[in-house]
């Protein structure tokens, strides 16, 4: 349990309690908390061997929430000029995340899926409509062989899904992309060399931004 409270001369003064508990039969590892302003969540992990897993329910409900927004959007279509604006109203952001983890010997395997439900009140005040730029799935993998003192090899991949887009004159979703990256490091005696090569999907610029 703990308390924290914050004075801002324009704001005024915010206070943020947060309770947590924490439960852990035998292998498994079920904790639960509260908090208004900057954490809550529900996870549950389970270890057996070299099989470590996990599952974060999360809720958060936020009031004007950042968002990024382009500018001169008519003569700047690409919109490499954006700005910080807070949105009006309540943002409620709901979800799970599911990690798995694996090791056998000196090769290590993390895998971990995200679903995010995030709506916020429209621009209209009537119903609400996705959060701009939160995709609802997204995945990654990474895979490393590692001998501490010798070398490391790893391959890591990442997908984005679709988005949704505001004032945008092409769609209003954007397209699912993969970050693929290989990495590796072997040292010599004290000196190290590292090696990295990321790879984004390919995509129109016209039909979306991430």
């Amino acid at each position: 349990m703990s308390a924290r409270a914050d004075w801002h001369n324009e704001y005024g003064t915010q206070f943020s309690p947060r309770i947590s508990m924490l439960y852990k039969p035998e292998n498994w590892t079920v904790r639960g908390s509260y908090g208004k302003g900057f954490f809550a969540s529900i996870d549950i992990s389970y270890t057996f061997d070299s099989v470590e897993t996990s599952v974060t329910l999360f809720s958060s409900d936020v009031e004007n929430v950042t968002e990024l927004e382009g500018i001169n959007q008519q003569l700047t279509p690409s919109y490499k000029s954006v700005r910080i604006i807070n949105s009006p109203g309540q943002s409620e952001i709901r979800g799970a995340e599911f990690l798995l983890r694996y090791r056998w010997n000196d090769i290590k395997l993390t895998g971990s899926y995200l679903y995010t439900d995030a709506s916020k009140q429209s621009n209209s005040g009537i119903g609400r409509v996705p959060l701009t730029l939160t995709p609802e799935h997204s995945a990654g993998a990474v895979i490393m062989w590692e001998e501490h003192g010798s070398h490391l090899v790893g391959f890591e991949a990442y997908y984005t899904g679709t988005q949704h887009l505001e004032n945008n004159p092409y769609r209003d979703r954007s397209d699912a992309y993969w970050h693929l990256g290989l990495l590796g490091q072997i040292t010599v005696g004290r000196i190290s060399y590292f090696l990295m090569q990321r790879t984004y999907s390919t995509y129109d610029k016209q039909k979306r931004i991430h």
